[in-house]
């Protein structure tokens, strides 16, 4: 666990400042540069191209992780496997652009009154569909060399750092809104630039056309393998995705810029779960390879428990504060209606972590397209809660959807996994320190409200993180984390070896 604790640390640093500049950009830039109706937009056409790139890419990103290990046996032989994948990875973008315009008469016409507006950018969505999948395929490449935290830079920061400046451009009349939506495909373009780069400087890229030759047995196997992957993550993207372009559909696309800056507060829950679970990946595709099921259980208990905790402590936080973050906001009034979605949704993020790497766990065992069966089956799920629960309940019936769907999900593999390896994640820290949040629940209820936003913020946050901590280091519920602020203690000389 101590690899992921390191490595995982850089990219939750490196995250949590994307975060920062995204909500500088999601909460002050966008509300104060933009209408409402030019936020749903440009929401709708990135979380579709977003979606979309992950039918793109076939399923190949998991591929990656699975497969480099015995498919290459040092760096040299890396470029013929990755032109391997690009080559597919093309080929499946092009039977998607099939598909899309055989059907895009019926797509465009689920958005009602809005399709009008969404046809005059979709080719912006198409072509960024390509770049996002090709950019996530890169990733996973520097991944198998557990290289994270350069490209978690380029697309946290920098992506969301041009973001902030176009739309800065666009508000000093340097360039119209359609140059702000073509520059924002041609952000991403940029990224994946500079990715293809820094694999080039370590060695894991280079031009070249050899393609690598995989024998037929070992093709199918890893074919099969893209297949149920490409339907796991392309179906588990759509409950972060489809609900914002149902939103957009079944009410229109400033109830879209609502929702989708609710949920961008609410993600936030969720980056250190990210962060862990791309080194997560790797080590139990080793422990897999090695059939060693004491360290799967070892990760699985540990991760959840520490994913709980800095969960719960975020979730708690931000609830605790979305009055300062309202009044901060310019136009906040109108974004406060989606108080409820951050809530929810921050919930659904939250359950998701407790339930630690269970995705993970299946997706490099054996037992790989379990994760493919639950989600099929989840996929009208998503949509029929959608269609049930957005008309009564407008954005809140989107979130709650969201997070009924992520529970459901969740309690059907930790059935599977329990039943298969008799290993689950809860232990007795779990409840301890579900107790510890109840407890700063109810303080961060009683307290008192301070008429500065800032000042209200400041001290709220302090005396959550305070007491929440606290709880959490006496009663030892995290053996990692303890040990972690020991050895921070005793650099700075607080305490001694």
């Amino acid at each position: 666990m101590g690899i992921v604790i390191r490595q995982s640390f850089f990219t939750t640093v490196i995250s949590y400042a994307g975060i920062v500049l995204g909500y500088i950009n999601v909460l002050y830039l966008y509300p104060r540069f933009l209408d409402l109706e030019q936020i749903g937009l440009l929401r709708t056409i990135l979380d579709f191209a977003i979606l979309m790139a992950f039918f793109a890419q076939a399923g190949l990103a998991t591929s990656i992780i699975r497969f480099y290990p015995k498919f290459v046996r040092n760096q040299t032989e890396s470029q013929g496997f990755i032109n391997l994948v690009l080559l597919i990875a093309t080929g499946s973008y092009l039977i998607f652009l099939l598909v899309y315009f055989l059907f895009e008469e019926h797509f465009l016409g689920f958005f009602g009154e809005n399709a009008e507006l969404l046809s005059q950018y979709i080719h912006l969505a198409l072509w960024l569909t390509f770049v996002v999948a090709v950019s996530t395929l890169m990733e996973s490449f520097a991944r198998t060399q557990l290289k994270l935290a350069f490209p978690r830079l380029v697309n946290e920061i920098g992506i969301r750092f041009l973001q902030g400046v176009v739309v800065t451009l666009y508000f000093i009349n340097v360039i119209t809104f359609n140059q702000l939506l073509i520059a924002s495909v041609i952000i991403y373009l940029i990224s994946l630039i500079i990715i293809l780069v820094y694999l080039a400087r370590i060695g894991l890229f280079r031009f070249s056309f050899a393609i690598m030759r995989i024998p037929k047995p070992t093709l199918r196997e890893f074919a099969f393998f893209s297949i149920v992957s490409l339907v796991s993550s392309s179906v588990f993207m759509m409950i972060g995705r489809l609900d914002s372009l149902m939103v957009s559909a079944l009410i229109d696309f400033k109830a879209n810029a609502v929702y989708t800056t609710a949920f961008y507060m609410a993600a936030a829950i969720e980056v250190p779960r990210r962060a862990i679970a791309q080194i997560n990946s790797t080590l139990f595709a080793q422990a897999f390879q090695k059939n060693d099921l004491t360290e799967v259980q070892s990760l699985y208990r540990k991760t959840s428990i520490n994913q709980l905790i800095i969960g719960a402590l975020l979730l708690i936080g931000l609830w605790a504060n979305l009055h300062n973050i309202y009044a901060l906001m310019p136009n906040g009034d109108a974004y406060h209606v989606g108080f409820n979605v951050v809530v929810i949704v921050g919930l659904a993020k939250l359950i998701d972590m407790t339930f630690g790497p269970n995705s993970e766990i299946l997706a490099m065992s054996n037992y790989y397209w379990v994760n493919s069966l639950a989600l099929i089956f989840l996929a009208p799920l998503i949509i029929a809660l959608n269609y049930l629960l957005i008309p009564i309940y407008g954005i809140d019936g989107a979130a709650y959807g969201s997070c009924i769907s992520i529970l459901i999900f969740n309690i059907i593999k930790y059935i599977y996994i329990y039943a298969k390896f008799r290993q689950q994640p809860f232990t007795q820290k779990t409840i301890v320190v579900l107790l510890i949040s109840g407890v700063t629940i109810a303080l961060a209820y009683y307290l008192p409200i301070v008429d500065q936003p800032i000042v209200d913020l400041l001290y709220r946050s302090a005396l959550i993180t305070l007491v929440f901590s606290s709880l959490i280091l006496l009663t030892k519920s995290s053996a990692e984390i303890n040990t972690i602020v020991q050895q921070a203690l005793i650099k700075v000389g607080v305490i001694k070896r």
